[in-house]
């Protein structure tokens, strides 16, 4: 059967199923590219992260299992590693204390260590005020002030709709939030009642 200047249907029908299917492979491969930069995204901001009390961290060595360490941050912001001593961990970005690590294991103990710091469980974070839950809860990536609301309950019926204010870990002053403001550990998010 043909169309118009000498097409058949089925010569039609394979073209029109040719471009849907590299439509589709397109739209897969940019869904990965966009899952792989996301998680490139949130390995950078972890490296980034300062650690802080209530951080619990593990520290591994390459080929030497008797310097892990696993455990959350005191108090005191230090920790006793292995063959070290006290140091303090607090202040201190994955990365940059894996540097610090690496080069005290060098000085007598390892001729090339090769350490790694991972952040296992973030400190949480502090919603109160106007919240029908308000209290500690733990921290997840991405989490937004809309979130953390919602996982304190949601709004009380006094509750002001845009009076919302964080205040972070190393500020002294809060600041205005807004629904996608995004919450770090350690936050502590204020919600104010509303007088109408």
């Amino acid at each position: 059967m043909f169309i118009s200047n000498g097409v058949t249907l089925i010569q039609m029908l394979k073209q029109v199923c040719g471009v849907v299917l590299i439509s589709f492979l397109l739209s897969v491969s940019t869904l990965s590219y966009a899952d792989a930069s996301n998680t490139e995204q949130f390995n950078s901001v972890e490296q980034e992260y300062t650690i802080g009390i209530g951080d619990r961290i593990q520290i591994s060595v390459y080929n030497e299992p008797d310097l892990a360490y696993n455990n959350k941050i005191g108090k005191s912001g230090y920790i006793d590693y292995p063959l070290i001593g006290m140091i303090q961990v607090t202040g201190e970005t994955p990365k940059s204390l894996s540097e610090s690590l690496e080069h005290k294991l060098k000085d007598g103990y390892l001729v090339s260590p090769n350490v790694m710091v991972v952040i296992q469980e973030f400190r949480p974070f502090f919603i109160h005020g106007a919240v029908k839950r308000p209290g500690r809860y733990d921290f997840q990536s991405e989490l937004t002030i809309e979130q953390a609301i919602a996982i304190a309950g949601g709004l009380k019926d006094r509750a002001s709709k845009t009076n919302w204010s964080i205040k972070r870990e190393n500020n002294k002053e809060a600041a205005l939030a807004e629904k996608g403001t995004r919450v770090r550990p350690g936050d502590v998010i204020t919600i104010e009642q509303s007088f109408f």
